[in-house]
């Protein structure tokens, strides 16, 4: 299949067994999709123990509806999270609104944190590339195994060589259906605004729809609030959603506000097993996992 050594081109002749890597642009071990938290944190890893790392994304950093919510159990085993302090709003409780009923507050034993996806995304991806890492700002566009590795195109037609594939390019992963054609999470519409107002400071709210038919999440940030909603496919119509997160604001901004809108992958699958997120040369991190 030709030379595969990280930093060597790759070229051939019809025949030979290596014309599928002509015009090979250039030769990775690890070629990672999506430099969000997860594509970013896995690029930089594989950096640091001297692996020849790509990481392509074509938008990044940038802002996501729900994103920015770190767990207990990510800030105790990253520690590295701990230079984003004072930047993040920690949060304590939970507000739970159902359609019926009181409402309950639950006081949370492990408080997790919550921050500017942007700044989360920016932070990973400043490690990763200080760790060693290349950033092309650029999308992959299709993925092909040949010979003991993968052949990737991205958006400027340009071709890659890699040993190892990540996909960690989000709900709507392009990555996904060639990697794991039988995994088919399922997808949910979110619509979200960035209002400066809404729960206080250290509570998180959840207000729940009649007959489950949604949900709506209010997460304090630092300096605004996470406000959106997430809803079945089909569930109701953008304008809808967007006039009860409005009717959600407490104060003009919440109606001012641009609204924006993102798929995101739940945990329940259409069809598909845990195996299917990883074999020996590709593995599906975050949402597109």
């Amino acid at each position: 299949m030709g030379d595969l050594r990280p930093g060597r081109r790759t070229g051939g002749t019809a025949g030979d067994g290596t014309a599928n890597l002509i015009a090979v642009r250039s030769v990775w071990d690890v070629l990672v999709a999506g430099a969000g938290p997860a594509g970013s944190r896995a690029a930089e890893l594989f950096a640091r123990r001297g692996a020849r790392v790509a990481l392509l994304d074509p938008k990044a950093p940038w802002e996501k509806p729900c994103g920015g919510g770190l767990t207990a159990a990510a800030l105790e085993h990253t520690p590295d999270l701990q230079s984003l302090h004072g930047r993040w709003q920690l949060l304590r409780e939970i507000f739970l609104a159902p359609p019926r009923g009181a409402n309950v507050t639950v006081p949370l034993r492990r408080p997790f944190a919550v921050t500017s996806r942007e700044l989360l995304a920016r932070w990973g991806l400043e490690r990763a590339t200080a760790a060693g890492a290349r950033f092309l700002s650029r999308a992959v566009r299709s993925a092909e195994r040949v010979g003991g590795g993968w052949r990737v195109t991205d958006d400027r037609g340009e071709v890659h060589g890699a040993r190892w594939l990540v996909g960690a390019d989000g709900a709507a992963s392009t990555l996904r259906p060639r990697l794991a054609p039988r995994l088919r999470p399922e997808l949910e519409p979110t619509r979200v605004a960035y209002p400066t107002t809404g729960a206080p400071p250290g509570v998180a709210a959840v207000l729940l729809f009649p007959r489950c038919g949604g949900y709506l999440w209010d997460f304090p940030r630092p300096g605004h609030h996470s406000v959106g909603i997430g809803t079945s496919r089909g569930m109701f119509a953008r304008d809808v959603l967007d006039r009860v997160i409005a009717a959600y604001g407490t104060e003009d901004d919440a109606r001012e506000q641009p609204h924006r809108g993102a798929a995101i992958a739940t945990t329940r699958w259409q069809s598909g097993r845990f195996a299917d997120l990883g074999s020996r040369d590709y593995a599906l991190l975050g949402d597109a996992a």
